[in-house]
């Protein structure tokens, strides 16, 4: 490494040790009074985020990995979230990496993250597919502009030279146009069955509450974790 790259390197690690993590002051976080399933506990921090403003508070960062158990993470809007039936939703189109990672590994990982409320959830389990009705239904539930990007290009794919974006964008527009009811073939739903989650609450002197939630035998266990 050229003393300039190790001189960048260094300054970058000074300023970011400079910023707290966790600075607070942040809601608390009384496991007390914690109910015996997830989902309302779930409810309660996303109302407060929504509540409070925090920008895009339903955006998650999807984990997967591949058949050889290579990890990738992107960040994802979360379309339906059903309390009852743990499931939480979302769309995207089979052929991206997200996609084919979930073909070959259908299992995920979800983290929220709202640093103004030093607050994270993480959650896991088996990914499945909606049906054929339910993906049509979703897809016309879409924006114009997100339709519209669902029918340019081949997600994730590499963008060969000569290739013009905006004139592949401007075909897919007078596609959705000529042919409202159109859905892509590859535009799927997929839904996360959880079956573990956990909810952090950071504390500025990084005595973190982090309470877990697992399923056994059908039934959600619950229990502290050590900070």
């Amino acid at each position: 490494m050229s003393h300039e790259l190790r001189e960048a390197a260094r300054r970058l690690r000074e300023r970011m040790l400079s910023v707290p993590p966790l600075s607070g002051p942040f809601p608390d976080f009384d496991v007390s009074k914690s109910p015996n399933v997830p989902g309302p506990l779930f409810a309660d921090w996303l109302s407060y985020a929504l509540d409070d403003g925090v920008p895009a508070c339903h955006v998650a960062m999807l984990g997967t990995a591949d058949a050889y158990g290579r990890p990738s993470a992107r960040a994802i809007e979360i379309t339906a979230v059903d309390l009852r039936r743990r499931r939480v939703v979302f769309s995207s189109d089979v052929g991206s990496r997200k996609g084919r990672d979930l073909a070959v590994n259908p299992y995920a990982s979800l983290t929220w993250f709202w640093p103004r409320h030093g607050r994270q959830i993480r959650a896991t389990g088996p990914v499945g597919l909606l049906g054929d009705g339910d993906r049509r239904a979703d897809f016309r539930g879409l924006g114009e502009p997100g339709r519209a990007a669902a029918f340019t290009g081949r997600m994730s794919h590499p963008m060969a030279p000569g290739e013009d974006y905006d004139a592949a964008r401007e075909r897919a527009a007078h596609r959705i146009e000529d042919d409202p009811d159109a859905v892509p073939e590859t535009y799927a739903v997929y839904v996360v069955h959880i079956d573990e989650t956990e909810f952090f609450q950071g504390a500025p002197d990084h005595a973190h509450v982090r309470l877990r939630y697992h399923m056994v035998n059908d039934v959600w266990r619950h229990g502290l974790l050590w900070p």
